[in-house]
């Protein structure tokens, strides 16, 4: 993905008074429309969630027909005023990930694993940029990732793991994840499922155009204990998206390996 294709999904755009915008990025369609006192928003999805399809604001009428199944909101204004700005951005909750099969890191043995998740797209409204809505661009099915009784609600990720790098799935309406499982420990490590921590992830834009986020590391330190990191974005990325929560909140952390690598859903 160049810089000209980027831009053109990522973008600011004019939106006339009393018309319309629709954008479908894969299955995600969004309409945005116009008036002088209220911006409406509709949303619905339809298509293959990779579907890799991108048509880019096309003009529509102010009452342009959309499904009975689609989202609606209605944000009112003393006056509107444009532009209206997409950004892209990751989720909300944790991601589980799994790998075709699951796969050993012998002790003392570390290993990078590459995969990728499907983006959210921010609507922002004027000149300030103030969030309106995030939609994700295909729904992820919710998952639960722990003990029965302890435990955190996240989605399943679509993606499977890769230890080569180039097998990755790229494209605009994903963004690259990159892990080192570093196993210290004195026994074998099954991955078979792997808990992300994405809202502490700043989403990047890489050398190459394409979308990723920062780098993360676990390291099994005992049997039952993991230290996990998210690094800071490597030289020449730039930051689109900066993390939901504080990366303290994941950094230098030693917790229960289970709670990394096996669940319950």
């Amino acid at each position: 993905m160049g810089a000209l294709e980027f831009d053109a999904v990522w973008s600011s755009t004019a939106v006339p008074m009393q018309s319309g915008r629709l954008w479908r990025l894969g299955p995600l369609h969004i309409l945005v429309v116009r008036l002088p006192w209220e911006w409406e928003v509709a949303w619905w999805w339809d298509g293959p969630p990779l579907h890799e399809a991108c048509v880019l604001a096309e003009p529509v009428s102010p009452h342009h027909e959309v499904p009975p199944s689609a989202s609606r909101r209605r944000f009112a204004f003393g006056e509107t005023v444009d532009p209206l700005t997409l950004t892209p951005a990751l989720g909300d909750r944790i991601f589980v990930a799994m790998p075709d099969r699951p796969f050993f890191v012998l002790p003392d043995e570390s290993v990078r694993a590459h995969l990728s998740l499907p983006l959210w797209v921010q609507v922002r409204l004027g000149r300030k940029q103030r969030l309106a809505v995030e939609i994700p661009v295909h729904r992820p099915q919710d998952t639960w990732f722990g003990d029965p009784t302890v435990g955190t609600l996240g989605y399943a990720s679509r993606t499977r793991m890769r230890l080569d790098g180039d097998a990755v799935l790229r494209h605009r309406l994903r963004a690259v994840v990159s892990v080192d499982i570093v196993n210290g420990a004195q026994t074998p490590l099954q991955v078979s499922r792997l808990r992300l921590p994405v809202p502490a992830l700043a989403l990047l834009r890489g050398a190459q155009g394409h979308l990723e986020t920062t780098l993360v590391r676990y390291t099994r330190q005992r049997d039952d204990l993991a230290l996990i990191d998210v690094e800071q974005p490597a030289v020449g990325r730039v930051v689109v998206t900066p993390p939901r929560e504080p990366s303290t909140t994941v950094g230098n952390l030693t917790r229960a390996f289970n709670a990394f690598f096996r669940g319950i859903s």
